[in-house]
């Protein structure tokens, strides 16, 4: 008799799915073909992707997109019962903004660690045995910052480096958090990106996309454990490889 393998059905959670990274996370898991796993795509947020080319995969069941209300998302009982189910579950959060979107450094807190640590709660109470977090280049939870805007960037670091602590303690299966430098994010570039990546080194979204998807589905489907950090060369190299 020859054995035959086993197909993993996944669900694998988007969370800031409108953002350059989150769209290209999506645009992988839905047409990008893996062996042996079959994936279903549900993205969580404000407001949902509109674009033309998901609606087949919403008309056949690939895709559910989820709108919520952020600041809720712990106590959303709809959205909890939603997120649960029997399949395997990965969740990607690729959450962020930057100060001047957000208005103050209050608000960027509140989107890039609050928000994160949210999603991380919301995960692990349903059951996803994976957690990827796009986080940054220098992140550091210990160093020195202000609020001040001229010193953004050490707030800036500080602020991913205790986000990826505050996902860290939900003790997820496997944890793979992605510190990209300077991300191409296309016609999505912001502020002063257009200029810097013509002399800096730089990564694309569809590489940090690609490298974190399939770090995730090969832990689901290996079963791999623990805490992984991916820094820029890292990234760049598994994107190559």
């Amino acid at each position: 008799m020859v054995a035959t393998e086993t197909t993993h059905r996944i669900i694998a959670n988007v969370f800031g799915a409108t953002g350059a990274v989150g769209k290209a996370v999506v645009h992988h898991l839905l047409h990008t073909s893996y062996e042996n796993v079959d994936i279903t795509v549900r993205t969580i947020g404000r407001r949902p992707l509109d674009k033309e080319d998901l609606k087949p995969f919403e008309e056949s069941g690939k895709l559910e997109q989820i709108v919520i209300d952020m600041d809720g998302m712990e106590q959303d009982t709809t959205l909890l019962n939603r997120m649960k189910n029997d399949a395997d579950t990965m969740t990607f959060c690729c959450l962020g903004t930057t100060r001047s979107a957000a208005g103050s450094a209050d608000q960027f807190r509140r989107v890039d660690l609050t928000y994160v640590e949210s999603a991380a709660k919301v995960a692990k109470q349903c059951g996803s045995r994976v957690f990827g977090l796009v986080s940054a280049q220098g992140a550091r939870a210990s160093i020195m910052s202000s609020d001040m805007k001229l010193f953004h960037g050490l707030l800036y670091m500080k602020t991913k480096g205790m986000a990826e602590e505050r996902v860290k303690d939900q003790g997820f299966e496997y944890t793979l958090i992605m510190r990209p430098g300077l991300i191409d994010r296309k016609e999505d570039a912001r502020g002063g990106e257009k200029f810097a990546k013509r002399i800096m080194s730089h990564v694309s979204t569809d590489a940090i996309a690609s490298v974190m998807v399939r770090k995730a589905i090969d832990a689901i489907t290996e079963s791999t454990r623990g805490v992984e950090v991916l820094e820029m060369k890292d990234i760049l190299t598994a994107a190559h490889s």
